[in-house]
């Protein structure tokens, strides 16, 4: 709900073409930033802090990369009907206390799908991938699949590169398109 409160609060001028042009990515990272501090944690690292830092760039990762792929109607909300599907078998396999919330956003991405299909204009905008990255984020990292956390660095690392790829995709698009390059060649 949090979630929803920060996005529609520093997006909503934004929609209408009005409003400070720094608010949008001042709502993102607030969001971003309301995820670990609504008590979604990770235990990566040992430490607190960088648990916390990894969880709030995770949830900025994936709003941008939704961001990057908004560009087609559709695109944004059946990407999160298939994530969400996912974490929604899963969690309904090992009894988790987080399927509602996944069936709540598979519904709701759905029915953005069938009201996005042409001749249709409605679009999810500047506040749905934001909104939607996070609700995937939160379920992903409140799903507990019962299987033990590897405690390594490596993990750590790994995440950070996912993290880094999810922020140059959109900066590659942009410059392959700038060359003539259709991105659906390189990233379908």
């Amino acid at each position: 709900v949090a979630v929803a409160v920060l996005t529609v609060a520093s997006c909503f001028q934004a929609e209408a073409g009005r409003g400070p042009s720094w608010l949008v990515p001042a709502g993102r990272v607030a969001v971003a930033l309301a995820v670990p501090l609504a008590g979604v944690r990770v235990e990566m690292s040992g430490s607190t802090a960088a648990d916390a830092a990894l969880v709030a760039l995770l949830v900025l990762a994936l709003g941008t990369g939704l961001r990057s792929v908004e560009r087609s109607d559709g695109t944004v909300p059946a990407l999160s009907a298939i994530a969400a599907c996912a974490f929604l078998g899963v969690a309904v396999q090992v009894e988790d206390a987080v399927a509602p919330l996944a069936a709540a956003v598979l519904g709701a991405s759905l029915a953005l799908v069938a009201h996005s299909w042409p001749p249709a204009a409605v679009r999810v905008g500047r506040m749905g991938p934001t909104v939607l990255g996070a609700a995937l984020a939160i379920i992903a990292l409140d799903l507990e699949p019962r299987l033990a956390a590897p405690r390594t660095p490596l993990v750590a690392a790994l995440t950070l590169a996912t993290i880094g790829v999810a922020f140059l995709l959109p900066d590659l698009d942009l410059r392959l398109r700038r060359r003539g390059i259709s991105c659906h060649i390189v990233v379908p």
